[in-house]
């Protein structure tokens, strides 16, 4: 009863990056939450829930050779990371990418019925669309042959964010009538780009969230589709 209680008051309008900070500053608990964990408990709202029901999309459960939703969200995050690039486009995209996620979050958290149903829309037609093309490879990195071997390796099990975001944006702008005819040509592109074009390489495999890096791997495989 004699003892003075300090308190720091936040506020509905407070700074966003101070509330998740906050946030993750209070969660020291057995075992701590990644940060899509803590956008799970900060960004309450449809948003959130929209991730949610679409972390079970068949389509993206067969690329994560997962036969449920990830236990800590991991799939929850690509598909924030994917709409978040779709909104901005890769031109206008602002690191860092924790800032990034928020943001996206935090603005958008509750959506329209009609933003709800567009975004949902374009999300299942791209992931579709990845895995007509590319089957389980889909955005898995692809290391070319050498005299050991000829014919080159896939990456079995580990998904590349960088070809994420690049390839499914890309899609985001197609339909199926237009990507499925040419899905051969496709794969045939993405193969040449990474057996040619060790920028692109470089870009996929090291800072990969910087923005000179995401535009150029954008425009660059805009071209190889277009070509």
């Amino acid at each position: 009863l004699n003892f003075t209680l300090r308190l720091i008051i936040i506020e509905k309008d407070s700074d966003p990056d101070v509330k998740f900070e906050v946030f993750e500053r209070l969660n020291l608990g057995a075992e701590k939450l990644n940060d899509q964990e803590v956008r799970n408990c900060v960004y309450r709202g449809n948003y959130n829930e929209l991730l949610r029901s679409l972390s079970q999309n068949e389509f993206l459960l067969r690329i994560l050779q997962a036969k449920e939703p990830h236990s800590r969200m991991a799939d929850r995050q690509l598909i924030l990371r994917f709409f978040a690039m779709w909104r901005s486009t890769p031109q206008h995209y602002k690191g860092p990418s924790k800032r990034f996620l928020n943001t996206e979050m935090e603005q958008h958290r509750q959506l329209s019925e009609a933003a709800l149903t567009d975004m949902r829309a374009v999300f299942e037609t791209a992931i579709e669309m990845a895995y007509a093309v590319f089957q389980e490879k889909a955005f898995r990195r692809y290391y070319p042959g050498n005299a050991y071997n000829p014919n080159g390796t896939w990456e079995k099990t580990r998904l590349n964010v960088a070809l994420w975001d690049t390839i499914l944006y890309s899609f985001s702008n197609y339909s199926l009538e237009q990507i499925l005819p040419i899905k051969d040509h496709i794969r045939e592109a993405f193969l040449n780009l990474l057996n040619t074009d060790k920028k692109f390489v470089e870009y996929i495999s090291s800072s990969t969230d910087r923005p000179d890096r995401i535009r150029y791997r954008a425009a660059t495989w805009q071209a190889q589709i277009d070509q």
